[in-house]
């Protein structure tokens, strides 16, 4: 593979939305007879063709099916980047593209200058190769398959985790690995092979930048400025000053750190639902806080069907999950003023949210934009 410097991926829409698809979303249509396939091929135009028997009623949905974590974050902005950059090393493969890679290459597109979250990567994508857990995709309003979305081949040496946890880890010193083969599967990756649509851009190796801010919110609180009413994050002894500077009647035991409640694939999953709602030309897009966390953080709401039987969602506690909203615009927030995410051409976007807002139905509504053009995105180089 030839060598590339370029800084920027662009991932495919429907990537974004398998991330984003809740479980209750999976579970919805399983009720209403969704039909489920588990073996899928592909004729020379690129059409799929189903084989093999519905598989409904032998698949469990859990969270296991369902959620796209671990590894998954990394291989996804691996495959972007080779989609984005080195479309002519892709083969087609049946239900699959292949493309294979030099192992230190297949690093760097996965952490870029993060090396620090290099065993981390190495035991996630060990847990993956034992797992071989097949997902939920939904294909269209109808169907929805069940299948492996990547399938990783090692060449030169064994597997670069041989044995669990941190005993595997410490073996990788000693070992080899010249290439790495990867199996994607083409209906996830068919729009951005085929078509190049380009809506938002994220930078090389996204998800491990992601988790490199984190450390920004480590043991950090967020405080709001009685005067100015601007909050930025400060530690627990700064907290404690401003609160008997400014008199405040707060009790600090109930506070969480912001690291406690907001996480790099939080912010991920946030991201690509930006990313499927963004038409690329209005100057702010505006969504539902109830939308936002049914996709993201679906902890914070609860589903129930109407007499109708239709399904309704609720906050879990509309206060809790307006709280939570705040925290996740302050971290995204310093995810852009990390330097992450720029804004094109004009200058940096230093808030990617602009600001939220109750409505009297109850929701929370969130703006994110305020930009003149197109929001393509710019990786910017940092320490990790």
């Amino acid at each position: 593979m030839k060598d590339i410097s370029k800084q920027l991926e662009n991932m495919p829409r429907k990537i974004s939305s398998a991330v984003t698809t809740p479980q209750v979303f999976h579970k919805e249509r399983h009720e209403k007879g969704v039909d489920y396939y588990k073996e899928v091929t592909y004729t020379s135009d690129g059409d799929m063709i189903f084989n093999g028997k519905i598989q409904k009623e032998k698949i469990s949905i859990s969270r296991a099916t369902c959620n796209f974590s671990g590894a998954y974050p990394y291989l996804f902005d691996v495959i972007s980047y080779v989609c984005t950059h080195a479309k002519e090393a892709i083969i087609e493969a049946d239900n699959y593209y292949s493309v294979t890679i030099p192992y230190e290459k297949f690093l760097e597109f996965a952490l870029d200058d993060c090396t620090g979250q290099l065993r981390y990567l190495q035991n996630e994508l060990y847990r993956l190769d034992k797992a071989k857990q097949s997902k939920l995709i939904a294909l269209n309003e109808n169907t929805s398959l069940y299948a492996l979305p990547v399938v990783l081949a090692y060449k030169a040496g064994d597997r670069p985790l041989a044995q669990k946890g941190k005993r595997g880890a410490e073996q990788l010193g000693a070992e080899v690995h010249q290439e790495i083969q990867i199996l994607f599967l083409k209906c996830l990756f068919q729009d951005i092979k085929e078509n190049n649509n380009r809506y938002i851009d994220f930078p090389k190796a996204l998800f491990a930048k992601l988790k490199s801010v984190e450390k920004a919110f480590e043991n950090k609180y967020v405080f709001k400025e009685p005067i100015t009413g601007l909050n930025r994050l400060v530690d627990k002894k700064e907290l404690q000053r401003l609160i008997k500077k400014y008199e405040l009647i707060t009790d600090i035991s109930d506070l969480k750190p912001l690291d406690g409640a907001i996480t790099a694939e939080i912010v991920y999953k946030l991201l690509n639902y930006f990313r499927i709602h963004d038409n690329s030309q209005s100057e702010k897009i505006r969504l539902k806080g109830i939308d936002i966390l049914k996709h993201c953080a679906p902890q914070y709401i609860q589903t129930r069907k109407n007499r109708q039987g239709t399904s309704i969602d609720y906050y879990q506690d509309t206060d809790e999950a307006k709280a939570f909203l705040m925290l996740l615009t302050i971290a995204i927030n310093e995810v852009c003023r990390a330097g992450i995410l720029n804004a094109l051409p004009e200058t940096k976007m230093r808030n990617l949210i602009t600001h939220i807002e109750n409505v009297g139905s109850g929701d929370i509504l969130i703006y994110y934009g305020n930009r003149k053009k197109k929001p393509f995105f710019i990786a910017h180089k940092r320490q990790c």
